[in-house]
């Protein structure tokens, strides 16, 4: 119940500048996408350009999320 609720409010954010905390580390950057299962999200690196690799989350994975002001 709660990962349809997350998702219907990442949903709203795309295109956000986005942490994602999981338990192995972190992924910053460009929220691209989320479907029912993950989200998508570009990489920002040198300069604040988005990289051409995306990185796909396991929305069972996060344990927490930022949006960053001022980016």
């Amino acid at each position: 119940m709660f990962e349809n609720f997350l998702l219907q409010e990442l949903t709203k954010r795309i295109g956000s500048q986005v942490e994602i905390t999981l338990d192995n580390g972190s992924v910053e950057g460009i929220l691209t996408a989320t479907s029912t299962n993950f989200l998508t999200v570009s990489p920002v690196v040198a300069y604040g350009n988005p990289v051409n690799n995306p990185v796909f989350v396991a929305v069972a994975a996060i344990n927490g999320i930022e949006f960053p002001q001022g980016v």
